[in-house]
């Protein structure tokens, strides 16, 4: 930095040569010590439009807006310490009155009155910067329409051939600038050979009509992946014959559209198909307008499709349902609902309703799913119907493992001690036909017609006809002959009164059963006990039969219920992706936005959701996959999955393998359906078919399977096992004096005392009533057995409290072993030994064991 005492000058000490300068200087010049102006000349007080008493009086703030005089004054204080290469600084000012210009100030090192100072020159570069400033905005308004366009720019000189391509361009094709020559056949060896020839045609009719050269071709990227690039030309120069010889366009990368398009084309054709396979009527819907429908909208509503097409689905809905379903529809709702519809023979039926808003030809729709669910609704009754009959039939579970004959002669006798009748009798009905089945014992040595199997007509007017007709129970107390001429066949056993009670099954009976000869008159009680009685059984009877078609029918019935609800994935083979739907995230308790969209590696998809337990059997099936193991049927699979909040469920999954015209596989598509509740459910029913509904304890007929296991085992290992039949002292008593309550709470307190007298390899089973039946195992010797009836008999003697009072029971307990040297006993041998043996103790003064034989 020069030393101020050589380089400034005093412009104080030469007045004239100061005063001349400041005349003739068109721009402003000020001299500034410190900020403050300490004297101007006239052009500074034109500029900003202020005297010049106000400029020295104002100092640096008079002329500099707020938000620039930091800068300035950081600009004069460098002039004032001597600094030459500050160039010149630009701020903007403010004029007398109020508007702003933009000035260019520069300054130098002057001495002030001994002190140092800058002598500033101030210029007015105001439309200058407007120009520079216009300038670089439209160069940043082009920048950004460029960036957002994301275009590559092309150049051609057709009469030399060369090409200038932007940097754009190249990068949109993965190249850099220098790794490809700029000449016209850099684009013809870039442009895939299928779309060459159009593109040049396309060239030629501009070049002769000038129609518009706008075209979409693939061009080969650096990877080897074709592109779709739309290109946009226009020639721009001719020369003097009006021949082109200059032509400039633009490349646009359209790759990520063109394949959006074709996959919504693919899925608009898969979803039609899908809707066509569908079991639901589904209705493509624009502001209620019908614009497509599958082939079963017009089998549930009734309609054609001609009809359907164009008409306002709303009129599908009866009118007590609309206002819900407009509400629905206005409110964008996804949930499925039920409501009434209304066929086009204005028949009502129930209808569930679910809708989802797709693209649809170009644009948002909303697809609405409508299923019949008259057959599900009457599944449903008669399910519920089931199973409180079921819970009925505690009493009775000893019938379970009957035979059919059997059976009908205990439901008999039990009938017919339940209305204290003389007589009983049960037959099937069909075609108007009475079959009869089964007679109580005490018929058959008053009645002609030895056989049992016996067909009689129903006629019309027969007391038989009133009951079938009806769907009633028929009470008749009325003499003999009435009766007689009411339908009862020769030589049937004499008949004075008689309780009717019909069977039905889907509006239709199918049962007869009957008491009669009751001392007393039949009464509504009695009909209404034996009615509840004898169906419960005859569902005991028949449910064989209707588990297989339940099973059946619950498989049609599933497919229909879970259509809405299935979660739809396609597997690339070539890549292991998954694409899958917004529905299959919902099986999984999460959404496409949470997994990042709607595809996933299969590996990730298997780390992420299959149980780990199950990763196995999901690995095996993809390789069976890949191997070619499944041709163009449907295939499944069974497996647990583990949702993003940690819960298992379980899941089928059916799928197909699509194969190219070579028969290798393309991918994998189909469904994955939640089938955690169905599989809940058959627990149940296996748990409920083996246990006991009010103790939890086994069945009967889990107990056999154990005692069979249990003799196995005692022939292999050369031991004991043994059979315990116990039956309660005096539980009667409790049920009659303290009611059903207190003795259904003995039974669960007996069960728990005794389990807790037996090993984990041992059972407790109850088989009906108050008998129990334990199997022991693995016994050295036949007192061991001894040893624990003796820990049961103790057990059970101690007192039970019931709402504050003790209550005291007994148990008779009877035994029967399978020894080491025994060939061979049978599992019903074994029981009736047992039982025999708890009858003898009943005898002798009970509370006590003892063993059989």
């Amino acid at each position: 930095m020069p030393r101020l005492d050589e380089d400034r000058h005093s412009l104080s000490n030469d007045e004239t040569l100061f005063n001349r300068f400041f005349e003739k200087a068109q721009e402003g010049i000020a001299i500034i010590q410190d900020e403050a102006i300490m004297v101007g000349n006239v052009s500074l007080s034109r500029l900003f439009e202020k005297t010049l008493t106000e400029l020295t009086s104002g100092g640096l703030e008079c002329l500099v807006r707020e938000e620039h005089r930091t800068s300035v004054a950081q600009y004069l204080r460098a002039c004032q310490l001597g600094s030459t290469d500050l160039g010149r600084c630009d701020f903007q000012g403010e004029t007398g009155d109020g508007s702003t210009l933009w000035v260019e100030l520069s300054g130098t090192l002057v001495e002030w009155d001994g002190n140092p100072a800058v002598l500033c020159s101030f210029l007015d570069i105001s439309k200058s910067k407007r120009e520079k400033l216009d300038l670089a905005m439209q160069c940043r308004r082009m920048a950004l329409a460029l960036g957002i366009v994301n275009e590559g720019v092309w150049d051609w000189r057709m009469d030399t051939g060369e090409v200038y391509f932007n940097t754009l361009w190249y990068t949109m094709l993965g190249y850099t600038p220098d790794e490809l020559p700029q000449d016209f056949s850099t684009w013809q060896k870039l442009v895939h050979p299928e779309d060459l020839a159009e593109a040049e045609k396309a060239l030629a009719l501009h070049f002769e009509t000038a129609a518009p050269f706008d075209i979409t071709l693939r061009m080969r990227a650096k990877s080897g992946k074709y592109l779709w690039i739309k290109s946009k030309g226009k020639v721009v120069e001719k020369d003097a014959d009006g021949k082109a010889v200059r032509m400039i366009g633009t490349h646009l990368d359209v790759t990520e559209k063109k394949l959006s398009e074709e996959a919504l084309k693919e899925s608009e054709e898969r979803f039609k198909a899908f809707s066509e396979a569908s079991s639901g009527g589904i209705g493509i819907h624009d502001k209620g307008s019908i614009l497509d429908c599958n082939r079963r909208l017009s089998v549930i509503t009734g309609y054609t499709r001609d009809e359907l097409i164009g008409m306002n689905g709303i009129l599908l809905v009866d009118e007590q349902s609309r206002n819900e379903v407009v509400q629905k529809m206005l409110s964008g709702d996804e949930k499925p609902y039920e409501v009434i519809g209304r066929r086009k023979n204005g028949e009502q039926y129930p209808l569930q309703v679910e809708a989802r808003n797709i693209p649809f030809n170009g644009k948002q729709v909303r697809v609405v799913e409508f299923r019949d669910i008259t057959e599900i609704k009457h599944s449903k009754e008669e399910q519920a119907l089931l199973k409180a009959r079921l819970e009925a039939l505690w009493h009775v579970s000893r019938m379970v493992e009957a035979e059919y004959s059997d059976l009908c002669d205990m439901m008999l006798t039990e009938a017919k001690k339940m209305t204290s009748s003389k007589y009983s009798f049960f037959g099937l009905v069909k075609d108007n036909i009475l079959s009869l089945q089964s007679w109580s014992p005490e018929v058959q040595s008053d009645c002609s017609m030895k056989d049992k199997s016996v067909l009689i007509t129903i006629h019309k007017g027969s007391f038989w006809a009133e009951a079938v007709e009806g769907h009633r129970e028929l009470i008749v107390n009325s003499p003999h002959e009435h009766l007689k001429q009411k339908g009862v066949p020769e030589g049937h056993v004499p008949i004075d009164k008689v309780l009717l009670v019909p069977v039905s099954h889907q509006d239709k009976v199918v049962a007869l059963a009957a008491v009669a000869n009751k001392e007393k008159d039949y009464t509504k009680d009695d009909a209404s006990q034996l009615r509840a009685f004898v169906e419960s059984v005859f569902i005991i009877m028949d449910r064989r039969k209707m588990e297989s078609e339940l099973r059946a029918s619950q498989g049609k019935l599933s497919m229909a219920l879970e259509m809405a609800s299935m979660g739809h994935w396609e597997l690339d083979m070539q890549t292991m992706i998954f694409t899958f739907n917004e529905q299959f995230y919902a099986i999984y308790g999460t959404t496409s936005q949470q997994e990042g969209g709607m595809t996933m590696p299969a590996e990730t998809y298997a780390n992420s959701f299959v149980h780990p337990d199950d990763l196995s059997v999901v690995e095996e099936e993809i390789k069976k996959i890949l191997n070619l193991e499944y041709d163009k049927s449907s295939a499944q699979i069974e497996h647990r999955i583990v949702r993003r909040n940690d819960e298992v469920r379980h899941i089928i999954v059916r799928f197909s393998v699509v194969k190219d015209e070579f028969g290798q596989p393309m991918k994998a598509i189909g469904v994955n359906q939640d089938i955690t509740a169905r599989k809940n459910a058959e627990e149940k029913i296996r748990y409920l078919a083996t246990h006991d509904a009010l103790t939890g304890l086994p069945s009967l007929r889990l107990a056999r399977d154990r005692i069979t296991q249990a003799g196995l085992l005692a022939k292999r290992k050369g031991m004991f096992a043994a059979i315990l039949f116990i039956d309660l002292d005096g539980f009667k008593k409790v049920n009659d004096t303290l009611g059903h309550d207190a003795g259904d709470e003995l039974l669960r307190e007996t069960a728990r005392r005794l389990s807790s007298c037996i090993r984990e390899m041992d059972t407790v089973a109850r088989i009906g009533g108050d008998e129990f039946l334990v199997v022991l195992n693995e016994l050295h010797s036949k007192e061991d057995a001894g040893f624990i009836a003796d820990k049961m008999v103790k057990s059970i003697s101690a007192p039970f409290c019931h709402k504050g009072n003790e209550i005291f029971v007994s148990a008779s307990i009877g035994i029967s072993l399978w020894q080491p040297h025994d060939k061979s006993l049978s599992t019903d041998d074994l029981i009736k030994k047992a039982d025999d043996a708890m009858y003898l103790v009943k005898k002798s003064g009970k509370n006590r064991f003892a063993y059989a034989d």
